[in-house]
């Protein structure tokens, strides 16, 4: 995937020409005030993004229903607070 950065107010003022680049499978970073502020990018991988959040939460609850994790009481316990 191609990644631009772009200031907002040229970002509004090319707004046609980003959502082609995203649907080509490319992806920009708009910025607002110096600070990335929002992505544009096209809706199969923003679905991608979404399944892959998916799956990584459902492998965690998975790991938590088996009890594999590490309490907030362990922690401190190894690191002596």
């Amino acid at each position: 995937m191609t990644i631009q950065t772009m200031i907002s107010t040229k970002a509004a003022n090319n707004f046609g020409a980003l959502i082609e680049f995203a649907l080509k499978g490319g992806a920009t970073i708009i910025e607002r005030y110096s600070r990335p502020a929002a992505v544009i990018a096209g809706y199969d991988e923003w679905q991608r993004l979404k399944k892959a959040e998916i799956r990584e939460l459902n492998r965690r609850s998975r790991e938590m229903d088996e009890g594999n994790y590490v309490t907030g009481e362990e922690v401190d316990g190894v690191l002596g607070a």
